[in-house]
């Protein structure tokens, strides 16, 4: 009975099954380097997606860190490489504008930004933190069954709706134009609105998306054409959109283009 309980104990906390009996000699060298590509990975994703949510870019690098740490030692897959994604990152970002606008609202419209940025912090560390708990019920349950109860038309229409809604989220960034957010029914065809309108109005900015079309274009190249090449030759992947990310960052600070043409940048990232 003792020994039953102490399994049972064991099934919450995975990482006490797999590390008495992890074999370094067969895997350590592939897990750094496995962990070092998801390390460098995450550098450019979570700052992406902390824009997506409505913060500055280096929560993004906060929340990449610790659901990989955390994961480690509650994790039942050794291929899963947790963390921020962009329809979670959707999701949060318009439930931290619907209710940043609110409070403002209720609080009056005299706020600086600090104190609006204050506010939007809180409002999404308050909804992770409800998920979060959420989820951990669900698991403590075993809820993962209800999942059996989605069809593949439901999870297809969902994939397929995220794709719309994150390729939308992006399409002012990459035409160098500044919309006013939505949210509710009809976003989408208010987002594309006010695309259209910008577009005739002449506001694109030509440099913004001239980079934009020349980093998908080196993004695609190096994802579809060079990476297949070069990992048949290389143990350790070579991280093409990080090599961009350096080169475009020191172009963009050679030339100033944000002073000169209006190309807006990240900007200084608080380290520590």
């Amino acid at each position: 009975m003792k020994k039953k309980q102490n399994q049972s104990w064991k099934n919450y906390i995975p990482i006490t099954k797999w590390l008495p009996n992890y074999s370094i000699s067969e895997n350590l060298i592939n897990d750094i380097i496995g962990g070092v590509t998801v390390g460098i990975l995450n550098v450019p994703q979570g700052m992406a997606y902390a824009s997506l949510v409505g913060l500055k870019p280096v929560y993004g690098l906060y929340t990449s860190l610790f659901p990989s740490l955390i994961y480690m030692f509650f994790g039942t897959s050794r291929h899963v490489a947790l963390g921020v994604f962009a329809v979670v990152s959707l999701m949060s970002g318009s439930c931290n504008l619907r209710v940043t606008q609110e409070i403002i609202s209720n609080n009056g419209t005299n706020m600086t930004s600090t104190e609006v940025e204050a506010i939007s912090i809180n409002v999404v560390k308050s909804l992770g933190l409800a998920v979060g708990l959420i989820q951990i019920i669900m698991g403590l349950f075993k809820a993962n069954y209800l999942i059996s109860y989605l069809s593949d038309q439901i999870i297809l229409g969902f994939t397929t709706g995220a794709a719309v809604h994150v390729l939308t989220a992006q399409l002012n960034k990459i035409l160098g134009v500044a919309l006013p957010r939505h949210s509710g029914i009809g976003k989408l065809f208010f987002i594309y609105q006010d695309l259209i309108t910008a577009i005739i109005g002449e506001k694109v900015n030509v440099i913004t998306f001239g980079a934009s079309v020349v980093a998908i274009v080196i993004l695609y190249i190096s994802k579809y054409i060079l990476t297949p090449r070069f990992c048949a030759k290389t143990l350790v992947p070579i991280p093409f959109d990080l090599f961009l990310i350096v080169i475009g960052t020191i172009i963009a600070d050679w030339f100033q283009v944000e002073e000169r043409w209006g190309v807006k940048v990240v900007g200084d990232i608080p380290t520590g």
